[in-house]
């Protein structure tokens, strides 16, 4: 029936439904044993989805050239289909318009160059090879191991997304284009939903410490909005902040709304929210090292360790939001930050940990300090520890909010 669609691949693809997606699944259920050149370049197809690391496109080329492989359509179709995903992206400029990279050493203006039909064209001879096949080898694409669905699928995934706030603006994302592990999944999700993935907590929060400021003058805010955020991810929270609250890179920084410090330690995922940044034209100092209590150059070409206070200057002000959200070191984070804590207010903590020794240690710092704290909506104390352990223990990450015993 899939082959009687009035529909091309890539018509398929421009209309973000998932018809891949669930071929893909069916594909997996009705795997048999048996198949075309099998191999080590099988192989490398197949750990593409699970490592991250796409099909380099000379690998892809080796392939339709060898005479082996000339007979195995599903193989070859592959091969095209990776050539695809690997010419599918062009770069995204701070006005939205995305250039052809061919017109790059060119003087002609984004928005007067062609678009790029690299993809399309390699999706459609994929599309003529699978289509003019035997009805009895077009059974073999789903039931053989070449992964002919899940390229086609990942071919339509997009890695920058337009997404809005819910609060009436938009701004642009760069995302993971795959569907495989917690990163695929999240920007899968972001996809979806148009929206990034920023815990709502931090957003009512942002709204309320914004409101706060505003009404100490009686017009606008007394001073930016200041954000601190470790493991900010793909920067869903703070492009977010950015996007309603205004923090235009274009302005002086006198102008700025909202003023926001990340730390990341991840390479792929700093790359991703620094083009964010920049496709947006917005001002967010973005830190690529590892967070701890304690400052360590470990050398050329090695992501440092930093301590918050190390980065922070001493006459910076007071913190409205401070998140940790990190799989990790979350009480050492806060230990690198102890004379932010003891020289400056940090009006509210969400702190988000599965480790219950990081989520009662987070807890007793601020609980040290007067720090009022919940835990999902319950009041915690001093004597919870077992309590919050248990918790961890049953319900895996948990989220900690924290508000400053002088927090309005």
């Amino acid at each position: 029936r899939f082959w009687e669609l009035p529909w091309s691949f890539s018509s398929i693809l421009k209309s973000k439904w998932p018809i891949f997606s669930l071929l893909d699944a069916a594909s997996s259920l009705l795997q048999r044993p048996g198949g075309c050149f099998q191999g080590e370049v099988l192989e490398k197809f197949l750990d593409t989805f699970w490592s991250g690391i796409y099909i380099p496109s000379h690998v892809s080329i080796d392939l339709l050239l060898n005479e082996s492989a000339a007979s195995c359509i599903e193989a070859r179709a592959s091969a095209l289909l990776s050539l695809a995903d690997n010419q599918r992206y062009s770069p995204l400029s701070p006005t939205g318009v995305q250039g052809n990279r061919y017109y790059r050493s060119t003087a002609m203006p984004k928005v007067e160059q062609p678009s790029e039909e690299d993809s399309d064209r390699l999706v459609a001879r994929a599309e003529q090879m699978l289509r003019s096949s035997s009805k009895e080898k077009k059974w073999d694409f789903l039931t053989r191991p070449w992964p002919v669905w899940r390229l086609l699928d990942r071919v339509g995934n997009a890695e920058v997304v337009n997404v809005t706030t819910g609060r009436g603006q938009f701004f642009w994302m760069y995302v993971f284009p795959h569907r495989v592990r917690s990163d695929g999944i999240i920007s899968n999700r972001i996809r979806g939903r148009r929206e990034g993935y920023c815990l709502q907590q931090f957003q009512d929060e942002a709204v309320r410490r914004f409101e706060a400021l505003q009404k100490q003058t009686g017009h606008g805010p007394a001073r930016p909005l200041r954000l601190i955020e470790a493991g900010p991810h793909l920067g869903d929270c703070l492009l977010w902040a950015a996007a309603v609250f205004g923090a235009d890179s274009r302005k002086s920084k006198e102008q700025l709304k909202v003023r926001s410090t990340a730390i990341e330690p991840v390479d792929q995922v700093v790359d991703r929210f620094r083009r964010s940044i920049l496709a947006n034209n917005f001002d967010i100092d973005l830190r690529h090292a590892w967070l701890g209590e304690k400052s360590r150059d470990l050398g050329p070409d090695k992501t440092p360790w930093v301590a918050l206070d190390d980065i922070i200057p001493r006459d910076d002000g007071d913190v409205d939001i401070f998140k940790i959200h990190t799989n990790g070191g979350e009480r050492a984070i806060l230990d690198g930050a102890k004379t932010l804590f003891s020289t400056r207010k940090v009006h509210v903590v969400l702190v988000h940990s599965a480790e219950d020794h990081q989520l009662w240690g987070s807890a007793a710092f601020l609980l040290d300090r007067g720090y009022t704290l919940t835990i999902n909506g319950k009041p915690i104390a001093k004597k919870d520890e077992a309590l919050v352990k248990k918790w961890v223990k049953e319900k895996g990450g948990l989220q900690l909010h924290a508000l400053h015993p002088d927090a309005q």
